[in-house]
Parts: structure tokens; sequence; C-alpha cells
């Protein structure tokens, strides 16, 4: 085809357009499921969250937490957030970041006070107590404030109190308080001449009165004389070669004889056991137990 000389011209003049075809970024999003709460103290654990790209996700953490490679280590108690991110490659646009919070709770120490004992009269002791519960190797040396320990209420006659602990505070750690017994204890000085204490075995005649006499010092120079402080007067059967405290007690038989009585002038309790004469050939315990709790006993090998 052979164009005129002016139709050639205008063919050469002819511009034509361009077109460019721009490809935008894939928008993706992160799936990363909700996490339990922890307890300061529990072990490290894993967190995964997957991306809609397929691109591998990171995380962050923010509050008493750490994250490093998936693995989340716990750092205090309080919350902890996990942020998992994805952001982006040539082909993807940067994910929007998912965040997980959760509660870290507190460890809880157990405060468990030791038992005490006075003699009526004498100075209270200090008190002291026991930690369980430490994790992560600690001990009380991280505690922000140690608790402490007192009776749970008056303590001036003798008897068994409660030990009472509270007041401990810590960021990482709630305390559960046990509780332990004061027993303020009459200075029992032991039955008085003519039978002797233990581990002694005295000797008597089966059938015979057994007079038994005891002091009970107030602590403040003086002497308790209240038949209400003695809860108990009784015996049992033992094993001659045992001093053991009794089981399955008797209340020691007073046929015709005054009892229980407190004399004045001498400040002494007093009581007149009427042995059975069943006990001939035989070893008993006879014993006397007083309010404070404490059991005071003698031993007998009976003719």
């Amino acid at each position: 085809l052979e164009l005129s000389s002016a139709a050639s011209d205008v063919y050469k003049r002819q511009s034509y357009n361009s077109a460019t075809l721009t490809v935008e970024k894939a928008d993706q999003t992160i799936t990363f499921g909700s996490l339990a709460d922890k307890t300061y103290g529990d072990i490290p654990f894993a967190v995964s969250a997957s991306a809609t790209s397929g691109l591998s996700v990171d995380f962050f953490a923010s509050g008493n937490c750490s994250v490093a490679g998936g693995s989340v280590t716990i750092t205090g108690a309080g919350s902890c957030t996990i942020t998992a991110s994805q952001p982006g490659n040539g082909n993807y646009e940067a994910a929007p970041d998912v965040d997980q919070t959760f509660a870290v709770n507190k460890a809880v120490l157990t405060i468990s006070p030791d038992n005490q004992s006075i003699t009526l009269g004498a100075p209270d002791p200090s008190f002291t107590f026991a930690y369980s519960g430490f994790v992560n190797g600690e001990n009380s040396g991280v505690i922000d404030t140690a608790p402490t320990c007192d009776f749970s209420g008056p303590h001036s006659a003798a008897g068994i109190y409660s030990i009472t602990c509270s007041g401990g505070a810590d960021n990482n750690y709630s305390f559960n308080y046990e509780t332990a017994t004061f027993s303020v204890l009459y200075n029992f000085i032991g039955f008085l001449s003519p039978f002797d204490n233990l581990p002694a075995i005295n000797t008597a005649k089966a059938g015979q009165s057994v007079p038994f006499k005891w002091q009970l010092p107030d602590g403040q120079g003086g002497f308790i004389g209240d038949l209400s402080v003695v809860t108990a007067i009784q015996y049992t059967l033992v094993a001659c070669d045992s001093g053991s405290i009794p089981e399955n007690p008797v209340d020691a038989d007073t046929s015709g004889n005054s009892g229980l009585t407190y004399d004045v002038a001498d400040q002494q309790f007093k009581f007149v056991w009427k042995t059975p004469k069943s006990l001939k050939g035989q070893c008993a315990n006879f014993y006397v137990g007083l309010n404070d709790g404490s059991v005071h006993t003698a031993t007998f090998s009976f003719k």
C-alpha cells in the first residue's frame, strides 16, 4: 500500500496513548485467641497466632510479663498484654495488631505462727512464724511488708489462747493466715511430800487413803486458791513398767473424805484419794487436770 506524500506525513505525526497497571498490596488480618489468666510463679507458656497472608507473626509484651520466640514469662502479679503483629511485605499490607490481655493473680503465701507457752506471770515471748509458698526461688527477703503476730485477745489468766497474724503486704503475694495456740500455764511445781513426782514410782497399799497436796503460784508472789482451776482428778491403770499419760480415766474416789479443798493457811490444794482394794498388785497413774490444759501425774504401785 502506497500512501501519498501528504497521507504519509499525517500517519507519521499520529501519537499513541500508553497505560500503567498498578497492583496494590493485599490486606491481611491476624487470628490470635484469648489467653487464660495466670498466677505469679506459673511456668512460661507458648502463644501462637496466624495471619491470613501465611506470613509469620511477631509477639510483643507489655505489663507484668515478657515474651521471646512465642514463649511468655510471667514477671509479676497484675496484668499482661501480648500483642500479635505482622508488618507485611512487598505483597501484603501490615496487619492490624491484635492485643490479648490477661490477669496475673498473686501467688499465695501461708503464714504459720509457732505455738508458744509461758508460765503465769512470765514476760510475753516474741512471736515467730514460718512462710510457705514462695515461688521462683524467692524467700522472705522479697516481701514488701512482713506480717506480725500477736494474741487474739486478753491473756491475763492461765489458759489456752489463739495467736493470729496479719498485716503482710506484697505486690506478688497474697497472705493466708493460720492460727496457733498460746498456752499460759500454771507454775505447777509438783505434788508435795510425801509423794514423788515422775519419773519416780510411789508405793502404796491398795484400799488406803492417799493424801495429795500441791500449790499454784500466781506469778505475782502469791498463790492461786480457786478450786475451779482444777478440771479433773482421775486415775487409770497402767502397765507397771509404764509412766505414760493415762487413757480411759476413772474419777478418783473420795469416799469418807472431804474431796478437793484449799487450805488458806498452807496455801495448798488438798485431795484425799480413797484407793480401791482392787488395785492390789497393779499400777496406776493418778493425775490432776487444770484449766490451762495441763495434766500432772504421779504413778503408784499398789501392794
